[in-house]
């Protein structure tokens, strides 16, 4: 390929996908050492202001528990939270309403994910050495907490993606985070093995 044409391809190529959300920064331009510094960091400020927020949300839950979770949903998201943790019966019924088609991608879509995790099971090891046995024997947590944002956006991939990992390393509790979880949320719940749900979003969710 000629250096004319490997100019046009390259031009064009980068005139397809650059838009108002996606910038493509290359090697060469004259910014690129200082963008590429500014994404490095881009995160510390957000971090150094918003960390004692976080802290005090998380020592709020830890020493009042639901009624921090209650409090903070009202004060963060202008919500009344009735019960933090959703009746089994209730979650599940409501994981019952997304239409068939829906069940049916999460159920593939999580059978595919518990294949792949089901090739990470360790089953440890064990030898005896000079009259000493040796060895390491891998057990899973007792309780496992994963969480589904509930903004803008969401993600039943993102229960399974978290969740069926768990279920498949044999963890007996799974216990989902949600704000106002939907029924395609709780339909992912339900397909990957989580044993819980509670009603909760940001850091105080985490905290539970």
């Amino acid at each position: 390929m000629n250096g004319a044409r490997s100019s046009h391809l390259a031009e064009a190529a980068k005139r397809r996908y650059t838009s108002p959300m996606l910038r493509i920064h290359e090697r060469g331009d004259a910014t690129y050492d200082a963008t590429l510094a500014d994404l490095a960091h881009r995160g510390d400020a957000d971090l150094e202001r918003v960390e004692p927020a976080v802290r005090a949300i998380l020592a709020d839950v830890r020493e009042r528990g639901d009624a921090a979770i209650v409090e903070l949903a009202k004060r963060f998201e202008e919500r009344d939270v009735a019960r933090v943790r959703i009746p089994d019966e209730v979650w599940r019924a409501e994981a019952k309403k997304v239409e068939p088609a829906v069940r049916e991608a999460l159920q593939a879509a999580a059978d595919r994910i518990r294949r792949y995790h089901e090739h990470q099971h360790d089953a440890g090891f064990r030898y005896e050495e000079d009259g000493v046995e040796l060895g390491q024997r891998v057990r899973p947590v007792r309780a496992a907490g994963v969480y589904a944002p509930g903004g803008k956006a969401r993600y039943p991939s993102t229960v399974l993606m978290t969740a069926v990992p768990a279920a498949v390393a044999g963890v007996p509790r799974i216990v989902l985070a949600s704000p106002r979880p939907t029924p395609e949320i709780l339909c992912a719940a339900e397909v990957a093995g989580v044993t819980e749900v509670i009603d909760a979003g940001g850091a105080q969710a985490i905290a539970a």
